[in-house]
């Protein structure tokens, strides 16, 4: 098996090994939500897990919460384009940062467009 080091990328499905490191994680991104209520009010993007077939975003609350997650916080939404959660859906995401615990999912904070590379 080639390793992570070797790829230049974190495969989504092993971002929970990787909390607290920097790095790039790897996905297709397949649903997206926006939490009004929440502190922040985040965009959340959901990545798919490699076992889970891309025609079957994680729509459940199991899936989605153990999918790794791309998190915009409003008060960096200004710097993305428009329709920012539309474009990236259903594409293969490379994003970069810190890898966190966000409500007990790995995620990575964006803050900038330059973080989120569709490939």
């Amino acid at each position: 098996a080639i390793s992570e080091a070797k790829r230049g990328y974190i495969a989504s499905s092993r971002a929970s090994k990787h909390l607290g490191d920097e790095g790039t994680v790897r996905s297709t991104i397949t649903d997206y939500q926006y939490d009004s209520d929440m502190t922040g009010k985040p965009y959340t993007l959901l990545f798919n897990k490699p076992d889970v077939a891309e025609s079957e975003p994680p729509k459940s609350e199991l899936k989605a919460s153990e999918a790794f997650k791309l998190v915009i916080w409003e008060d960096a939404r200004e710097k993305f384009p428009t329709q920012f959660a539309v474009e990236y859906t259903g594409n293969m995401i490379c994003a970069t940062g810190m890898i966190i615990d966000f409500e007990g999912s790995p995620a990575i904070v964006i803050n900038e467009p330059n973080q989120a590379q569709m490939r």
